[in-house]
């Protein structure tokens, strides 16, 4: 990228991002994502464009990627493009979920996976997740209830977003004053749930230790890993209606045999059941972080 205008020494680059100088020359020297001036003494010269695209990169970092992955899903084009409206942006969530969801469904992984980072350069984490991969996840399982792709083309796409959320996870970083979690898929078919993906993200992102299991595991595995981990908080998501009941059960005994693990359940099918009102976390990132909330309060 060549510079212009550039108007802001390193002292007050750093000062303005909460960077080390040491930091910013070594960002220069090893990834070369900007090329500040220099005046008469040598000294480097950076712009306005320049500040933007590093307090980019911070940002990334804060929200649990390295150094080295935010540089690789720059877009700089778009990045210093200021003048696009912010409904612009919302609309452009839409186009990537459609040109994602195209390449998947035309078995593109390569492609997919090439739109999917333009997806992270744009936006935070949380929202990539929620409104573009989300958004494939359903419209997909939509077709396939319909008859209108076949169950290699689901596959395809469904593996390919579990692939790339449960990557999310383990790079996020551990805050390791929190206690661990564990999360289990109930069900006894291989179909994975979006939103106990996009919740262990959410607990993730929070900074808990998450060990999430599939789905097919018998009480007594659950009980195992339970006491092998000794985690602070349970949570378990119902995948099927049909299997609501014994998937009460089953959150009941866990609750018998461990009363000093907070559990929760989630699931829209779980708010219809009276023994598991009480554990209920809710359906979307507003009451997850309710539940969360009134836990902190009374741990």
């Amino acid at each position: 990228m060549t510079p212009s205008d550039g108007k802001y020494n390193i002292k007050a680059i750093s000062t303005k991002l909460g960077v080390q100088p040491g930091t910013l020359r070594a960002w220069e020297r090893r990834y070369k994502v900007i090329e500040p001036s220099r005046n008469a003494a040598g000294h480097r010269l950076y712009s306005e464009q320049q500040l933007h695209v590093l307090n980019w990169l911070i940002n990334k970092v804060e929200q649990g990627f390295t150094i080295g992955q935010a540089v690789d899903l720059i877009d700089l084009e778009r990045l210093t493009d200021h003048a696009e409206p912010k409904n612009h942006h919302e609309q452009y969530t839409d186009q990537l979920a459609s040109d994602i969801q195209d390449a998947l469904l035309a078995f593109n992984e390569c492609e997919a996976s090439q739109l999917l980072n333009k997806a992270f350069s744009l936006y935070s984490i949380e929202k990539v997740a929620r409104d573009i991969l989300g958004t494939v996840f359903r419209q997909v399982r939509d077709l396939r209830e319909q008859d209108k792709v076949s169950s290699a083309h689901e596959y395809m796409a469904i593996s390919f977003i579990e692939a790339k959320i449960k990557h999310i996870l383990v790079n996020l970083p551990i805050d390791r004053r929190l206690p661990k979690v564990v999360t289990v898929l109930y069900g006894h078919h291989k179909r994975m749930s979006l939103e106990w993906l996009l919740y262990t993200l959410f607990l993730r992102h929070k900074g808990f230790e998450v060990i999430y299991l599939g789905e097919g595991l018998s009480t007594q595995d659950v009980e195992l890993v339970l006491r092998e981990v000794k985690p602070g908080l349970f949570f378990s998501f119902c995948q099927d209606a049909e299997q609501l009941d014994e998937m009460t059960n089953f959150v009941m005994s866990i609750d018998d045999r461990f009363p000093k693990i907070s559990i929760g359940i989630g699931g829209e099918e779980c708010i219809q059941v009276a023994e598991t009102q009480r554990f209920f976390i809710g359906t979307e990132q507003v009451e997850w972080e309710e539940w969360l909330k009134n836990w902190f309060a009374t741990n």
